[in-house]
């Protein structure tokens, strides 16, 4: 059963029907409720029919949450959900909120799709000193055959495959 905490102007008669009693000008009168579901934590709440066509959640709290666009509605339950697919900088970028490379407190839910493919094309993890290069520069063609991996440790531009193993190696050749 719903219970109204802290607003003792609501009452419940035995038929289950619920009642806000109000005083204006010395005169006590009742106005029908209706219960209704929060928008935001999906609690069932009490409220005036008088206010009942505005009235979208609970408390204040929830409002503000829903407005800023926080609380429960993220990821797939936001009314801006696309699928999961997203662009940031040219880059396509895919919701991975269970990847490894995300920290665990991170609000950062979403993982470049380039990174995504070249893990599956090794079949293992990228290391934090590897990077994914586009060979043709669109940074949004992710086909296996256009990702090459590069090593962050060494100049940038370098390919794994061109580092030299030692500074002063003489079998490096262009």
């Amino acid at each position: 059963m719903i219970e109204p905490i802290g607003n003792p102007k609501y009452t419940c008669d035995d038929n289950g029907q619920w009642w806000y009693h109000s005083t204006s000008s010395g005169i006590a009168r009742r106005t029908r409720c209706k219960i209704k579901t929060c928008e935001q934590c999906r609690e069932e709440y009490v409220i005036s029919t008088y206010h009942a066509k505005a009235s979208r959640f609970c408390t204040k709290t929830c409002a503000g949450l829903a407005h800023r666009g926080l609380g429960t509605r993220r990821g797939p339950r936001s009314g801006r959900w696309k699928g999961g697919r997203s662009t940031r900088a040219g880059y396509t970028i895919i919701w991975a909120p269970d990847h490894h490379s995300i920290p665990a407190s991170s609000s950062r839910k979403y993982v470049a799709e380039h990174r995504l493919v070249m893990e599956e094309m090794l079949g293992r993890p990228l290391l934090p000193s590897e990077q994914v290069h586009h060979r043709n520069g669109v940074r949004d063609d992710n086909r296996p055959e256009n990702l090459e991996l590069w090593n962050r440790s060494h100049p940038d531009g370098t390919r794994l495959a061109d580092v030299p193993h030692c500074p002063t190696c003489a079998c490096f050749k262009h």
